[in-house]
């Protein structure tokens, strides 16, 4: 038997995520990536987690799969989260104008 030396290949790895939130604190899902290999997955580790909640900013979602044989290969996205909150425009007393 051969060992295997290809690593495994993300078929689903989401696209940027772009989230409009209610408040300062969102919960945040998106679909899990699936790979596929001639082995067995070992693991699959993120730096997120998916649906956990986060504040208004920019994340980069790294997640890594490892095959038995150690091969390794990453899927990597942002996550945006975004207040939809509108400012309120400010008039001047002075004219009743912005």
């Amino acid at each position: 038997m051969f060992p295997d030396r290809s690593p495994p290949i993300a078929n689903i790895c989401p696209e940027d995520q772009y989230i409009i939130g209610e408040g300062l604190l969102t919960i945040v899902s998106w679909a899990e990536p699936e790979w596929t290999n001639s082995t067995e997955i070992a693991s699959i580790e993120s730096n997120f987690k998916n649906g956990d909640v986060y504040y208004w900013g920019e994340f980069r979602v790294v997640y890594t799969a490892t095959d038995a044989s150690g091969s390794v290969d990453r899927c990597e996205f942002d996550v945006f989260v975004a207040s939809n909150e509108c400012e309120i425009p400010e008039y001047s007393s002075d004219s009743g104008k912005m």
